[in-house]
C-alpha cells in the first residue's frame, strides 16, 4: 500500500523511476503505455523460478504473494491517491522515500521486492558479488536506458529517487 502511493501520488505522475524490475515497468508504462503493474509480473517470472531453483522456497513463496500484492495495489488503490505534481526535485525526495519506507517494510517482514533482490542474492551465492555492486550495476544501467528517452532533468531526478529509495 506505502509503495502503491510513491507510485501513484509522486512517481508517475512526474514519470520518475524507481530501481530494479520495478523501474523497467514504469518505463513500459511510460514509453509503451503497457501497465506497470503486469509489467511488474511479467519481469519477475524469471527471478521468482530463479529463485525457487537457488533460494529458500518459503522465503520466495513469501516474495511472490508480496510482489503480486504491490503490483495489483498500484491499480487499485490509484482512484484513492491524490496525483502530486509538485516540484520534480520533492516528488523525487517524497516519491523514493515513501518507495523505500514500504521496500524496507518487505524486507523486515522477510520477503523481498522480487527481481533485482532475488538475482542480486543469486549473484552473491553463485558468483561472489555484493547485493548493493549488483544493484548499482542494474540500476546505472537503468538510468543510461532512460536517458535515451527522456530529458536527462527526468534521469537526474530519477536518480535522486532511486539513492533516497535504496
Amino acid at each position: 500500500v506505502i509503495c502503491s502511493f510513491a507510485y501513484n501520488s509522486f512517481l508517475m505522475p512526474n514519470e520518475l523511476l524507481v530501481g530494479g524490475i520495478s523501474g523497467i515497468s514504469l518505463m513500459l508504462d511510460y514509453f509503451l503505455n503497457f501497465p506497470v503493474y503486469w509489467a511488474i509480473i511479467l519481469l519477475n517470472v524469471i527471478p521468482f523460478i530463479l529463485g525457487f531453483i537457488y533460494l529458500d522456497k518459503k522465503k520466495m513463496l513469501y516474495t511472490i504473494g508480496c510482489v503480486l500484492l504491490s503490483a495489483f495495489f498500484i491499480p487499485l488503490l490509484a482512484p484513492y491517491f491524490p496525483k502530486i505534481e509538485v516540484d520534480m526535485f520533492l516528488s523525487s525526495v517524497f516519491g523514493g522515500l515513501i518507495n523505500g519506507i514500504g521496500c524496507g517494510m518487505i524486507l523486515k517482514c522477510g520477503c523481498t521486492g522480487g527481481g533485482t533482490d532475488i538475482l542480486g542474492t543469486i549473484a552473491k551465492n553463485k558468483f561472489n558479488i555484493s547485493i548493493g555492486t549488483f544493484s548499482l550495476m542494474f540500476n546505472a544501467l537503468l538510468i543510461i536506458v532512460f536517458l535515451m528517452f527522456k530529458p536527462v532533468s527526468y534521469v537526474l531526478y530519477s536518480a535522486i529517487s532511486m539513492f533516497i529509495g535504496s
